[in-house]
């Protein structure tokens, strides 16, 4: 949504706005997508420092997710990656 609307003209500070209001919505953690969104609109508006902290959140519950269907895997007598 928000790719498409920079595509048709809308200034990256959009994006950045569009993105704060939705981690500003967001429970106390919010999820992947507002993350996602967040760490381009930083990326698009060259926010490294918050495009790093935003992308590093997403790595990190990636990390913790693939950890968790593991351990699931193993305790329910599953193997493979």
């Amino acid at each position: 949504m928000v790719q498409t609307r920079m595509s048709f003209g809308a200034p990256a500070g959009e994006a950045a706005e569009i993105a704060r209001l939705m981690l500003a919505s967001a429970p106390e953690s919010p999820g992947a997508g507002a993350l996602a969104v967040a760490a381009w609109a930083a990326h698009r508006t060259g926010d490294e420092d918050a495009e790093h902290r935003y992308a590093r959140e997403l790595l990190a519950r990636a990390e913790l997710s693939s950890c968790s269907i593991r351990m699931m895997r193993r305790s329910a007598g599953c193997s493979g990656a």
